[in-house]
């Protein structure tokens, strides 16, 4: 699913060279996602179950939070809920196995795995790694690549999340360009599951 305008296809064979007026539009809608800014958009607290598309839809208009979702969705559990998955032994905790029956293995696999194997460019840190050390800056900014985490376990074993493993390493893949801002990406993350 790629949610980003296409800026280099020209949908009028017309004339080599000429811009067709949605090749145009899609130009335009481009340099506004460039030029938005998440600050601008200061309610991404109050945007939680919003559709990544939607939120994208939002930030090319000035950072307005778009047209009300129509969906229903699940918010995801908090980096500390995740962290606490997998105990010392190996083993998965109370908590996941009573939330996630049957996924002690699969949780395992993803807690043990390198981040960069999902965010390209990002820490060589393990999943748990990661999770388990709230306060460093593996590379992204303080805490913003545990959010990622969490978010990306919530995408992975949470139906209904309102992100998918597409939209993560797209807003991954964003982070420092104009208008992505590491901690505004934290905070709209954290609006997405759960305290806890």
């Amino acid at each position: 699913m790629n949610n980003e305008p296409d800026l280099h296809s020209e949908d009028s064979p017309e004339q080599p060279g000429s811009l067709s007026r949605r090749s145009a539009l899609k130009r335009a809608a481009g340099a506004g996602i460039i030029m938005s800014s998440l600050a601008s958009g200061s309610a991404l607290a109050s945007i939680s179950c919003q559709k990544y598309s939607n939120w994208m839809s939002g930030k090319l208009n000035s950072g307005s939070p778009g047209r009300p979702d129509t969906f229903t969705c699940a918010l995801g559990r908090s980096p500390g809920f995740w962290k606490n998955s997998v105990k010392a032994n190996g083993s998965c905790s109370t908590a996941l196995n009573n939330n996630f029956s049957g996924m002690c293995d699969a949780v395992k696999a993803v807690y043990n795995a390198s981040f960069s194997t999902v965010f390209a460019g990002g820490s060589s840190q393990t999943f748990g790694h990661i999770l388990k050390n709230e306060g460093q800056n593996f590379g992204s900014g303080i805490n913003v690549d545990r959010a990622f985490c969490a978010a990306y376990f919530n995408t992975r074993f949470f139906s209904g999340y309102p992100l998918t493993t597409a939209d993560l390493t797209v807003l991954f893949s964003k982070i420092g360009t104009p208008g992505f801002d590491g901690e505004d990406i934290k905070d709209y993350l954290e609006s997405t599951y759960e305290a806890g």
